[in-house]
């Protein structure tokens, strides 16, 4: 690796050239060692965390980006691992809105229920209604989604009006909240 040569101002008016090594990844010098992106995007897929990613790469987070904003390869395979991420999330959410989820049932002194019939802990299968609607209007928004109308009216007033409304609700202060005091009617 090429050393970086910087030039330093001793007292007095002499510069003297000083020459660093470079660190790799660091601001001396840019990294082209993309031997980590697969380590990375690999850890990515597996762990959901950038800083355990970087972790497991070896590198660290400044890297990562830096490497993300210079090599538009890395940059999109990082973007397809993101959108697959999303996707798996998806699919388990709308596999539990779907088929529900299996939950063991316990007393209230925390000893499993048992099953008189198959002598196994008791099960029932839970189903979040909202997960349901979700996914219900994600996949048909025009039935299931949310629609909202706002409808609004205004009406610009008069400089009278506004002096009476003024006027108004001066003498409703006074006369509700200050019991008439003031001088006010």
């Amino acid at each position: 690796m090429k050393p970086i040569t910087k030039r330093i101002k001793r007292s007095g008016s002499n510069r003297t050239n000083l020459t660093l090594p470079r660190r790799p990844g660091g601001k001396g010098g840019r990294d082209n060692d993309v031997s980590w992106h697969s380590r990375f995007l690999d850890s990515l897929r597996v762990n959901r965390f950038v800083s355990t990613a970087c972790r497991v790469a070896g590198v660290t987070r400044n890297a990562v980006y830096d490497h993300r904003a210079r090599f538009p390869d890395f940059a999109a395979a990082w973007a397809d691992t993101r959108r697959e991420l999303g996707e798996n999330i998806e699919a388990g959410f709308f596999n539990r809105a779907v088929n529900g989820v299996t939950v063991k049932k316990f007393t209230s002194q925390g000893n499993p229920i048992i099953d008189p019939k198959t002598k196994k802990q008791y099960e029932e299968t839970v189903f979040n209604e909202t997960a349901v609607l979700r996914a219900l209007a994600t996949l048909i928004p025009e039935v299931w989604r949310e629609k909202i109308k706002v409808e609004s009216t205004t009406r610009v007033m008069s400089d009278e009006e506004i002096l009476k409304a003024s006027q108004e609700a001066e003498e409703w202060f006074a006369l509700t909240l200050l019991g008439g005091q003031n001088g006010m009617k």
